[in-house]
């Protein structure tokens, strides 16, 4: 009797380690789901924040002769009156 008692305690034991570990790497895997959501998330923002402000890359949209031409208007305007 005691022999059964064991085994039967022994592949318990065995029965609920492999839950706890089908647990814990489920666990991991919504760990690393989220992680990514996350990263994605920042991305998408970046994009957007470089959308309006112009720039892609960290550099401006505009090529230096536009930037001088967009400041010769502007310092155009107010002359010539």
């Amino acid at each position: 009797m005691n022999k059964q008692e064991a085994e039967k305690n022994e592949e318990e034991e065995e029965e609920e380690e492999e839950e706890e570990e089908e647990e814990e790497e489920e666990e991991e895997e919504e760990e690393e789901e989220e992680e990514e959501e996350e990263e994605e998330e920042e991305e998408e923002e970046e994009e957007e924040v470089e959308r309006k402000m112009g720039t892609r890359g960290g550099r401006r949209a505009t090529t230096p002769k536009e930037e001088l031409m967009a400041g010769n208007k502007r310092g155009d305007e107010g002359e010539g009156e």
